[in-house]
């Protein structure tokens, strides 16, 4: 299939170099390969094996992230918009990216919470934990520019400014 503008690079040629930034920066992912123009033969089949219109285009697992790429002037279909509800009721996040850029972007951000999130949890056991118990594995973090002492926390004021982070990420 020709595309409009041959100046705006492919859907498949963005998503190939997200595919290589995923490998360059060792993200686990997977592409969903339920587009593109077919033979009716192969369509049945892959119908058959369960392949559904509308799912993105991306999966990362870590990060819990389906990427649907896009040009920079593309727009969900109507199975695309119901698939992403389908995924977001499952506990998903589902983006779009607009290109390579775009989706660097989301991803980078999506990697921000994600180590955010592990912060949280190490902080979370750390503070939970009874340091003289021989169970205590944790190590104490201590972070440029936030208080260390091991004072009590006593509001959620005090919780800001000594970098308590609540453990979100069940």
């Amino acid at each position: 299939m020709k595309r409009k503008n041959s100046l705006q690079p492919s859907e498949h040629e963005e998503q190939v170099k997200v595919c290589h930034y995923l490998d360059l920066i060792k993200e686990p992912y997977f592409a969903i390969p339920n587009g593109g123009v077919r033979s009716i033969g192969l369509a049945v089949k892959l119908k058959k094996e369960g392949v559904k219109s509308g799912v993105p285009d991306l999966f990362l697992p870590r990060l819990k992230l389906f990427i649907e790429m896009k040009t920079k002037t593309g727009k969900l279909s109507v199975n695309q918009k119901e698939w992403f509800k389908i995924l977001k009721d499952c506990g998903y996040s589902c983006v779009v990216a607009h290109g390579f850029e775009d989706a660097k972007g989301l991803i980078a951000y999506r990697i921000h919470e994600y180590h955010e999130g592990l912060l949280g949890v190490i902080i979370n056991d750390i503070v939970n934990s009874d340091k003289n118990s021989p169970d205590f594995t944790g190590s104490i973090i201590y972070m440029e520019g936030i208080d260390n002492d091991d004072e009590e926390l006593e509001n959620d004021e005090d919780k800001g400014r000594t970098g308590y982070m609540e453990n979100n990420y069940e």
